[in-house]
């Protein structure tokens, strides 16, 4: 629902207002998101003087749209996570649970001085960052070494 243009094997789409409050009905609200974001700020009218329309009309074309609008509430206990099923009678999926995950474990921080290294060499604010994260148990050798 969006406009598009093409010549050839070439193809151009992009939002407008219309297609923007269209999202905010379609998508938005009828999946009860908690809101919308832009990635590209600088791809809006943020001057007002080429479309005629004035200042953000796209970012306020969503904002109009989602004035007065409630997201759900929060704060409800997840979905059930699917259970292990053997082989049916017949059609259809066969949902399996993933093997449990066992938790990773932090590597031990380094003992000795820590110092920055590389392009890095001799730069106190690098020496004090490695200090701090291998501390932490983040030694990148790319960019701190530890005596």
């Amino acid at each position: 629902m969006a406009p598009y243009g093409y010549k050839g094997t070439d193809w151009v789409g992009y939002d407008n207002m219309k297609s923007l409050q269209y999202k905010v009905d379609t998508v938005i609200k009828a999946k009860g998101l908690m809101g919308a974001m832009f990635w590209a700020l600088d791809l809006d009218d943020f001057s007002g003087r080429q479309c005629g329309q004035g200042k953000y009309p796209l970012m306020n074309a969503v904002k109009k749209s989602l004035g007065g609008y409630t997201p759900p509430p929060t704060g409800l206990p997840p979905p059930p996570p699917p259970t292990t099923q053997g082989p049916t009678d017949g059609p259809g999926p066969v949902t399996t649970m993933m093997p449990p995950v066992p938790p990773t474990t932090r590597p031990k921080p380094p003992s000795g001085k820590c110092r920055a290294t590389g392009v890095w060499t001799g730069n106190a604010g690098m020496d004090a960052w490695c200090v701090a994260n291998c501390a932490a148990g983040n030694c990148p050798s790319s960019h701190c070494t530890c005596d």
